[in-house]
């Protein structure tokens, strides 16, 4: 048995009477276990009575409390025992049953559970060369999850091929999703008149660019990150967003077959591999790694099982103490360090990227030119 979240609270508030619903809301605020009757919650209005009963017959219908019928006495209102119903007299008032039968009435109770934390709203984005199909999937399995709607916000950046390999570029698409994040924040609040931190669900470069967002402006406020084709640097400095309350938690969601994510520190600023070995700072990221997933395997047929059995309770169940010695890892145990071939893969990709622009300067050129002349006006002068 859980408790209720806000909601399911603002669902009722529709419903029923609005303080009927915040004098039931008190009893799971401030107590975890409690028992009570429609009565209970009525102050001076009795013609609320009915409804009061509809209220809480309301939470045991969808399982937020349970409910047994009672007998109480028609005199003092206290409940009947057996041994009371069989001799027909209250003991408490000494009221004799003989005169008038008790009065059958519900008592519904709730006998502790675990609070789940709320989602505000959702900001996820997508990886480069693609157009992130699975977001769109993601919006209504939330939905389905959780039984009710969740503001899904959608980041599309668009599909990108050599910008990530360029970090010049970069600060585009970092100030455009600091923007996005922003404007849809405001929204947020003049809606529910209160600010709202979105959970994050980020893949491949879409995560690199979370974590320039991070560095960059410490401003910048979020709740529970899940990473997925992560190409962040292993020995990205989480602590020191923890410790400017920037992010409530990470989970790195990792796959053991993940090849961009393992190779993208050759040709990527700031980047490496944690989509596959996770991230040197254990003990603040809680981690899950997946041996037979590739890249993109988190959003297809693994899709509803990863929501189920590994996000879902990451973003709302109350997370235990990270235990970095029991985190399911891969055998190589070291803290990561950037490859020294680095030094021979960036120049390589500044050569390998002057060479396509000169190939298609040389193409555009031909075109009215012709390929032999323009091969002369290169090569022969």
């Amino acid at each position: 048995m859980n408790f209720p979240n806000s909601k399911y609270w603002t669902t009722l508030n529709n419903k029923f009477n609005h303080q009927l619903v915040e004098n039931i809301k008190q009893y799971f605020d401030t107590q975890e276990v409690f028992s009570l009757r429609s009565i209970d919650l009525i102050i001076d209005d009795n013609y609320l009575l009915s409804e009061a009963d509809e209220l809480l017959n309301q939470l045991f219908t969808d399982k937020y409390l349970d409910c047994e019928i009672i007998y109480v006495c028609p005199q003092c209102d206290d409940e009947l025992n057996e041994e009371e119903l069989d001799d027909k007299g209250c003991q408490k008032c000494g009221y004799s049953l003989e005169h008038e039968e008790p009065t059958k009435t519900k008592v519904y109770s709730f006998q502790g559970g675990i609070r789940k934390r709320d989602i505000s709203w959702f900001f996820i984005i997508h990886g480069m060369n693609t157009r992130g199909a699975w977001q769109e999937d993601f919006s209504w399995k939330i939905e389905k999850i959780y039984g009710y709607s969740i503001p899904v916000a959608i980041y599309k950046y668009g599909k990108i091929i050599s910008t990530p390999f360029l970090k010049p570029f970069w600060k585009k698409f970092i100030n455009k999703t600091l923007a996005k994040i922003k404007t849809l924040n405001d929204e947020i609040i003049i809606d529910r008149e209160t600010q709202h931190r979105p959970d994050v669900v980020a893949h491949s470069f879409g995560t690199l660019l979370i974590s320039e967002l991070l560095k960059k402006y410490p401003e910048l406020k979020l709740g529970r990150v899940i990473l997925t084709g992560s190409i962040i640097s292993p020995d990205f400095n989480w602590e020191l967003i923890f410790q400017r309350g920037q992010v409530e938690a990470v989970l790195c969601h990792c796959a053991g077959k993940d090849f961009w994510s393992r190779v993208s520190h050759y040709w990527i600023y700031n980047s490496g591999p944690s989509g596959v070995i996770g991230f040197n700072q254990k003990e603040l990221i809680h981690h899950t790694f997946e041996p037979t997933l590739r890249h993109s395997d988190f959003f297809k047929e693994n899709f509803d099982k990863n929501i189920n059995e590994t996000w879902a309770p990451f973003l709302t169940d109350q997370l235990q103490p990270i235990d970095s010695n029991k985190q399911l890892q891969p055998k190589n145990k070291k803290l990561w360090q950037p490859s020294k071939l680095r030094f021979i893969s960036f120049p390589l990709k500044y050569i390998i990227i002057a060479l396509l622009v000169f190939s298609i300067i040389f193409l555009l050129i031909s075109l009215p030119m012709g390929i032999i002349k323009t091969y002369n006006l290169f090569f022969t002068q």
